[in-house]
């Protein structure tokens, strides 16, 4: 278990009230894309309260977390790029459960400390840049996106911090990273809240 247990107290403080609003927004609006975002927050809540409450004898269990994530988000954010189209020019629905396939080779390279850490890179980065363009796209369509639009912006500075700033010197990169990824959680919940609202007014 890493030294810092605050951040795991802060991960758990702040997602499992997100996890929770997620689930109801997702329930109350019949959305799929929603639980998958939600289903994404859970596994990674999971793996962090394994991690925490066993050490390092469940360390494997936070890695699995992390990736189970970071493709359901994947996931999550083809579903909604799905229903943003017109319904005759949608793909078929199995095609945004594509990112699972990776867990059937990542045993291959769970020995492998460099592998691991780049597919995450990749994998994290890439759902933050495509979070960004639907969510963006999203926003001219059908307005009411601008606590989403922050919060991608919020994560890719989160990313950011992580991976790119903590050899600079002292700077603390993951710790900033892993406060800026809890404040984006909170901004993601706020904004999938707020778009509940207006579709559950119009109706």
């Amino acid at each position: 278990m890493e030294s810092l247990n605050w951040t795991y107290i802060l991960y758990l403080s702040v997602g499992i009230p997100a996890l929770i609003n997620l689930f109801i927004i997702a329930r109350k609006d019949n959305s799929l894309s929603v639980l998958m975002f939600s289903i994404s927050l859970g596994a990674f809540l999971t793996g962090v309260g394994l991690d925490y409450s066993f050490t390092d004898t469940l360390h494997t269990a936070r890695e699995w977390g992390d990736l189970i994530a970071v493709i359901t988000m994947l996931s999550g954010l083809f579903i909604e790029i799905r229903d943003s189209k017109p319904v005759f020019a949608r793909f078929p629905l199995y095609l945004t459960f594509i990112p699972f396939i990776t867990i059937l080779f990542y045993p291959l390279v769970i020995d492998s400390d460099v592998i691991k850490e780049l597919l995450q890179r990749i994998y994290q980065g890439g759902a933050i840049l495509v979070a960004i363009l639907v969510i963006a796209i999203n926003q001219l369509l059908y307005k009411q996106r601008g606590f989403l639009v922050s919060a991608t912006l919020i994560m890719l500075f989160s990313y950011i911090s992580f991976w790119f700033m903590n050899d600079l010197g002292k700077f603390p990169g993951k710790e900033l990273g892993r406060i800026i990824f809890s404040f984006g959680i909170i901004v993601a919940t706020i904004g999938f809240k707020k778009i509940s609202e207006s579709i559950n007014s119009k109706k």
